[in-house]
């Protein structure tokens, strides 16, 4: 049976979609957002982390371990007294996360929620979500994807018909400013989100509001007549939080953006005066 790299479960979440709902971060991602909020997930595979600010320099992870590169053993995990080291990745079965899953039914159906599939990127395991994304539909249990939309068309066909609503990023118009910021260029996302539309399918867009590399007028400017050509008349504004450096800092990941701050009430401000005038109405969060 195919597995799930899954590196976190978080429930009672109310950032990803309606209602209350279960995300499920996989691990995973072909893009590398300088100013990523989860560095951890962008490999495919487990990993050691070490958390730096746990850590009290004890040694004994040096003394139990047996190889000179991480194969995994967990023995410094299981015997940090500081819990400091953890195993960031876990092969799970659809079997299993959807018992998960279905432990807060109830939840879901009073809030109208249900659960969400973030990332990493999900979109890089569908052939492994496909079976497990049937099974909540046939169970009337609401889906969503949170995805950078960077994959494979075929990826997206095959579970477009078991999803409900589809969370998708758009960070930049600029072709090469987007491989700058994300490693990757940005005409297969715009591709497959038009692919998403003609499928008729449930669409939030979500534009990370990051200062200094995203935040000019003409790119604001640019995803409103880009959205106005697809005819979305809303757009979802996530402002840049500091919790990226945090992150970074804590897991010990070179961070690109030290020192970079949150946008000001007047620059979020003023993104959204730029997104009303091109007739988008905007939504801080979600």
């Amino acid at each position: 049976m195919s597995k799930l790299m899954v590196y976190n479960i978080q429930k009672y979440s109310v950032h990803d979609g309606p209602g209350l709902r279960t995300t499920v971060f996989l691990k995973g991602c072909p893009l590398s957002c300088l100013w990523c909020h989860n560095p951890e997930s962008q490999e495919f595979k487990q990993k050691v982390q070490i958390n730096q600010r746990k850590c009290i320099d004890c040694k004994i992870c040096y003394n139990v371990c047996e190889s000179d590169n991480c194969n995994l053993c967990l023995k410094c995990v299981a015997l940090c007294p500081s819990e400091a080291r953890e195993l960031v990745g876990e092969l799970m079965t659809p079997k299993l996360l959807y018992k998960i899953i279905k432990q807060d039914i109830l939840f879901y159906e009073e809030s109208q929620g249900g659960v969400t599939f973030s990332g990493g990127e999900p979109l890089c395991q569908s052939k492994e979500l496909v079976n497990l994304l049937k099974k909540l539909k046939e169970n009337d249990v609401h889906v969503a994807i949170d995805t950078s939309g960077y994959a494979h068309k075929e990826s997206i066909a095959q579970i477009v018909d078991f999803v409900d609503l589809w969370l998708y990023d758009i960070k930049h118009i600029d072709i090469s400013k987007h491989e700058e910021l994300t490693g990757v260029g940005n005409k297969l996302i715009i591709e497959n989100l038009e692919y998403l539309l003609d499928k008729g399918a449930n669409i939030w867009i979500r534009f990370p509001l990051i200062p200094t590399l995203n935040d000019s007028k003409d790119n604001i400017k640019s995803i409103a007549q880009l959205l106005n050509e697809l005819n979305i008349s809303m757009i979802y504004l996530l402002p840049y939080h500091s919790m990226a450096e945090d992150k970074h800092t804590r897991f010990e990941i070179d961070y690109a953006l030290k020192g970079l701050k949150e946008p000001t009430e007047e620059q979020i401000k003023q993104a959204v005066l730029i997104f009303n005038k091109h007739n988008i109405s905007v939504q801080i969060g979600g």
